[in-house]
């Protein structure tokens, strides 16, 4: 009889059961900035490098280093060696599969880092115009990505489109997006920075 190559059974663990683990809590109604910056700031997240999954409540550290978003579980104080290049904030991965990020202290002190943020908005205001409504453009399957991240990323936009749907937001085109309110003329992607 041969041996068994996988005796503890590691790797047999279902798409289905990943799947139940980043499942979406049910949606709460939003307004469009919050719903908007909820989505914008997890794509964000998940546009990084990291090679672990993610567990919901837990706090993550976003790094920009050489041109790349890069997500740590180590925060800035607790490096040994040296610190990617610059320290973006921490992000929590919430119920509802939407990403929180709380920023840096010194961020507005990092003006490369404020452009790069100010580009990855530009680039998805760019994206968000390409499409007919906001929920064409959600990350239902996206191939190129890591296992992981395409999980997550799977998750998000389950949850942006129930939340939209029950906030009253489903099918609204780009210049709604780009241009809805959040302060008497101020649009809502001006807020996102």
């Amino acid at each position: 009889m041969p041996e068994n190559p996988n005796p503890q059974g590691k790797g047999l663990v279902t798409l289905l059961e990943q799947w139940e683990s980043v499942r979406p809590a049910i949606a709460e109604p939003k307004n469009p900035r919050t719903l908007l910056n909820d989505y914008v700031v997890s794509l964000l997240v998940l546009s990084a490098e990291f090679k672990f999954k993610p567990v919901v409540g837990n706090d993550y550290h976003l790094y920009r280093s050489a041109g790349t978003w890069r997500m740590s579980l180590i925060a800035p104080s607790e490096w040994t060696h040296t610190q990617p290049d610059a320290y973006v904030g921490s992000c929590i991965l919430r119920t509802d599969m939407t990403w929180r990020l709380v920023p840096a202290a010194d961020l507005d002190c990092q003006p490369g880092l404020l452009e790069d943020l100010a580009g990855f908005v530009r680039d998805f205001s760019d994206a968000l115009e390409s499409h007919d409504s906001l929920e064409a453009g959600l990350p239902y399957y996206v191939p190129q990505l890591p296992f992981y991240q395409r999980l997550l990323a799977t998750g998000l936009a389950s949850s942006i489109s129930k939340t939209a749907e029950i906030s009253g937001l489903s099918g609204r085109d780009a210049k709604f997006w780009l241009n809805a309110p959040v302060e008497p003329g101020r649009p809502v992607i001006g807020a996102l920075l």
